[in-house]
């Protein structure tokens, strides 16, 4: 099935192609019309930037994502990231409930 309006996988498309381009490992856990999870290595994730912070580089992409999702998809959708402070961290986009859109 195509890719449609409303559709996760229009991010999680374009997450997953920034982190093959950046030589990130990663795996597709899900990539569905209802969610999308990208598991990676958060040593990885973090590491390929030595110059920055770890926490600002792991909370500028949640935030940026999580921006984008809401414009390229619609404002109901997220992106966050679960699991940061461990060795696999997944990157999620599905519907949740933004208070702060509210």
């Amino acid at each position: 099935k195509e890719i449609g309006d409303n559709d996760p996988r229009l991010m999680g498309g374009y997450i997953k192609n920034i982190l093959d381009t950046q030589l990130v490992p990663n795996e597709l856990e899900a990539f569905t019309e209802d969610e999308i999870r990208i598991k990676v290595d958060a040593d990885t994730f973090n590491g390929r930037f030595p110059m920055a912070p770890v926490d600002e580089l792991t909370l500028g992409y949640e935030t940026l994502w999580h921006n984008m999702v809401k414009t390229m998809v619609s404002p109901e959708w997220s992106c966050w990231f679960e699991n940061k402070d461990t060795e696999d961290m997944c990157i999620v986009v599905g519907r949740k409930i933004d208070k702060r859109m509210v």
